[in-house]
Parts: structure tokens; sequence; C-alpha cells
């Protein structure tokens, strides 16, 4: 079953401009989300990734160290993920996720992929030309039921793959000062896929 992605969000680079010092992503976690689309939500869980690679089932991804998911989520939830890509040469550089189950990553103004659907751990890549400097990034999430497992990859068009935010790749400096209120990230629309999340069976 597919629920789609909440257009209009909030402007990213707003929401980014908000980011505490650390460097990393800004994560909320929606638990059973039901039809409210976020809209009237606040997070059940807030805190700094310094990458994104997590599941349910322990090393089950391309990368080793997968960590659980925030708040200690299994099923039925939404997460979101927002930032600064700090790009030091300009470039083409290519994105992509490998996840269980629908995803959507945007970078600045422009969507580069966007997964309604429940389905087993997929690849969606999406590639931009990003000049030289910070760019607001943000990431969407969510998990039905059974398996859930994520990772957020980059590289320079030609590069290796690593997670982003690992050493040696693509960086998610420190920013701005002050943690928004969690209701201000829930704002984002992370219905990730309305998210009236469903039971499915999974192949």
């Amino acid at each position: 079953m597919k629920r789609m992605f909440i257009t209009g969000l909030l402007a990213t680079t707003l929401l980014a401009a908000a980011l505490p010092a650390s460097a990393g992503l800004l994560v909320h976690v929606y638990t059973n989300a039901g039809n409210s689309a976020m809209a009237s939500r606040t997070a059940d869980y807030a805190g700094i990734a310094s990458v994104i690679n997590y599941s349910d089932h322990g090393n089950a991804g391309y990368y080793s160290g997968d960590a659980a998911f925030p708040g200690g989520v299994l099923d039925n939830f939404g997460l979101s993920a927002i930032g600064w890509l700090d790009i030091a040469t300009a470039g083409v550089y290519e994105f992509r996720s490998y996840a269980d189950d629908g995803v959507q990553l945007k970078i600045g103004n422009t969507v580069l992929y966007s997964d309604n659907a429940y389905h087993p751990v997929q690849y969606r890549t999406g590639s931009t030309y990003l000049a030289a400097g910070k760019h607001a990034i943000e990431f969407l999430f969510f998990e039905g039921s059974v398996y859930g497992e994520v990772e957020l990859e980059a590289r320079a068009a030609g590069g290796s793959w690593k997670l982003l935010g690992a050493e040696g790749g693509v960086q998610t400096p420190a920013t701005a000062a002050n943690v928004p209120e969690p209701g201000s990230v829930a704002l984002l629309g992370l219905a990730a896929a309305g998210l009236a999340l469903v039971r499915r069976r999974k192949h």
C-alpha cells in the first residue's frame, strides 16, 4: 500500500538554520502517526546523529555498526533528519539510501528522490550539482512493520560511496546555536508518506 509524501514542506533552509552547534543531522522520530500528517504532532524523540545507519535487526545493511532506531521504535513510525552539507569542491554529487521502507531526500529546494512504498530494502539514488559551501538537507524515512532499515550515503561523482557524515566523505558540519522545538520540525509534514502507517506483508 502506498501513501503520498506530503507536499508544501516548510523551507528546509529555515529549519536547518536552527540546528544545534554539534556536527551531524537533527533527527526526530514520530511514533504511531496515524492520519495526522504530523502537522499537529510533536516528536517522540529528538537528537543528533553523525550518520544515518539504523536497523532493527542487527548489522543488516552494507555498512557495519548499525544502530537501533532512536527512541527504541520498531514499527509504525516516521523519522526526519535535517542539517547542512559542507561542500568543499563544486561539482555533481550523488546520494542514495538503502531502506525498508520509504524515503525522500531533499537538498535545498530540490527533491532528489521520493519513494512512497512499503517494501523490503531497496536503493534509491539521485544526483545534483552543488556549488562549494553549505546546502540544507532534509531526509525523511518511514517504517511500517516487520524489518526496518535505513542507510544514507553520498559521494562526489565517480568517487567512493560513504555514509553521509562519515570520515572522508561528504560532511554535515556544525551549525547554529539552538535546537528547534520538536513540534516545529513536525510541520515538515513528515507524514512520511502520509503516515497512516498500516501493517503489510513483505516478501
